[in-house]
């Protein structure tokens, strides 16, 4: 819609469209002359105007539907067919469709007449040779051979023409001499770039053990865009007993697995366990479970020192603290030892809680040698 000077445009066109927008004045007259009329500027500005314009749109549809010139000087048909051309005179006229048609079959009956006068030379000299023979029964045989050879070269020559490539340009040798057709340019315009393809993806389907000894494989059960790689690996073969023999000590936490045979007892420290009185100094060989009692004012402290060899080595101690009066106390002392190393001790959840007649404390003392440390941990307390 166009108002007030400006276009309005509904719906709004998509980005890329190609807007077109030209003027078209009526050619009916808008203004009337008559005699004796009173002659009106503005009237003869309107008439003028609208002249005016009608020439400005013809010079425009001239140059958007005639065949015009460039800046360069060069003809410009605008996409449209030019009919009712005659055919070329000088080297630079333009030919049509009609005209290179009927060069190529005058091409291809130029080669059916060449390859017809060759043939007739062909017959020529071979009736040559043969009224030879008839006026002399006695001919040369050198001579003979000369004409054979001769007649040989002009079979092999007839109507033979090479063609060669060269830098997209083909073209055409003879031996006989002939014109050979014009060279043409075999090489095509180069073709609209391709679509970007999907990318690829790539996932891990089913893992699967196979049986020992089979081969490992990977198997695509998608699709060439994306895949989906199901992979089988072979389980290895069962290793060789063992030959060892003695005793099997449990660990602590009462587990034992074994799947071979073996010879010896199995001992095991922690299915039930006895209850050792809480000394002042554990050690390695001392049993898991501790217990003490607080009685009077008598007050303990405990500490762990072992100065063996202890690498590698970790146990855990539970112990049981309670109170039957008294005011006496319980701690854990400093002078600890794991092997040769002086550990560090941490009360993980604090310090130790007091308690009263009845109740019972519950710690655990880890010793850890890797970590020379010792942690301390608060299980709880309970009334009997």
């Amino acid at each position: 819609m166009v108002a007030n000077r400006q276009v309005t445009f509904s719906p709004v066109p998509a980005s890329g469209t190609l807007i077109v927008i030209k003027r078209q004045t009526s050619t009916e007259r808008l203004v009337s002359w008559q005699d004796a009329s009173v002659l009106k500027a503005s009237d003869m500005t309107l008439a003028q105007v609208q002249q005016l314009h009608i020439l400005e749109e013809q010079q425009d549809w001239i140059k958007t539907n005639s065949m015009v010139t460039d800046d360069a000087n060069r003809w410009n048909a605008l996409n449209h067919r030019i009919i009712n051309v005659s055919d070329p005179i000088n080297d630079q006229d333009a030919v049509t469709k009609n005209y290179v048609e009927n060069l190529g079959n005058s091409f291809k009956t130029l080669l059916d007449t060449t390859t017809t006068q060759d043939i007739q030379r062909l017959e020529s000299k071979t009736q040559e040779g043969l009224a030879a023979l008839d006026l002399q029964t006695t001919l040369d045989l050198e001579t003979l051979k000369a004409l054979s050879e001769e007649m040989k070269e002009i079979a092999k020559d007839v109507n033979v023409f090479i063609p060669s490539v060269t830098e997209n340009i083909i073209s055409w040798t003879n031996k006989a001499g002939l014109p050979n057709p014009d060279p043409v340019n075999i090489k095509g315009e180069q073709g609209s770039p391709g679509k970007d393809g999907t990318a690829a993806t790539v996932a891990i389907g089913t893992v699967t053990t196979g049986d020992p000894g089979s081969n490992a494989s990977v198997t695509n059960v998608g699709t060439d865009t994306a895949a989906v790689f199901d992979i089988t690996i072979p389980r290895g073969d069962k290793g060789a007993d063992g030959t060892g023999a003695g005793d099997v000590i449990a660990a602590a936490d009462n587990t034992f697995t074994a799947t071979n045979t073996f010879d010896g007892i199995l001992k095991t420290k922690s299915d039930m366990q006895a209850v050792g009185s809480l000394p002042t100094v554990l050690q390695r060989g001392d049993s898991n479970i501790q217990t003490y009692t607080l009685k009077n004012g008598l007050s303990r402290s405990v500490v762990f020192r072992d100065t063996g060899d202890m690498t590698g080595y970790a146990k855990t101690f539970i112990i049981s603290v309670a109170r039957s009066g008294g005011t006496g106390t319980f701690s854990i002392g400093s002078n600890n030892g794991i092997g040769a190393n002086t550990p560090t001790v941490y009360m993980v959840d604090g310090a130790l809680p007091d308690i009263v007649d009845g109740e019972v404390l519950k710690i655990a003392m880890e010793v850890n040698e890797p970590a020379n440390a010792i942690f301390i941990y608060i299980l709880g307390k309970v009334a009997l």
